[in-house]
């Protein structure tokens, strides 16, 4: 089909929509509005395919929830590193150093309890509200 062909088709069907005075056409072109028409009417109409969401906000927050469920998944590792090496630690010091060192320790955790409750409750506190605060953020997130 030739340009011209194409604009007068083009013309046809935007006065047919418009509601003006239709332009006079061949019969043998008719079946080429027809084709042109319906393909009009069918990108005119528009459609919900991802619904309130377009496909990158769901891209962008699927790797935020998979990012934060990789850092969770890390500092849990880190914490149970920590954990065992401090078990092995006083396993190997119950074991292999001398009485009078364990009792120095104790005597020095029993003398400065309340820094070592502070510090304990600051970290447990920071856990909480780190915790809470990334719970507001994830849930500001687009799903």
């Amino acid at each position: 089909m030739k340009n011209k062909d194409e604009e007068l088709i083009q013309e046809f069907i935007e006065r047919k929509l418009k509601g003006l005075e239709e332009i006079d056409w061949s019969p043998d072109g008719q079946e080429d509005i027809h084709a042109y028409e319906i393909l009009f009417q069918e990108l005119s109409n528009e459609t919900d395919v991802a619904g309130e969401f377009t496909l990158a906000d769901k891209v962008i927050a699927q790797i935020c929830r998979n990012q934060h469920k990789a850092e969770s998944i890390k500092y849990a590792a880190i914490i149970l590193v920590i954990s065992t090496v401090f078990l092995f630690i006083t396993i190997l010091s119950v074991m292999f150093v001398d009485a009078g060192y364990i009792k120095a320790v104790l005597n020095f955790a029993a003398t400065h309890n309340g820094v070592i409750l502070f510090v304990v409750l600051s970290l447990i506190g920071i856990q909480v509200l780190d915790k809470i605060f990334l719970k507001k953020e994830a849930q500001s997130l687009p799903i």
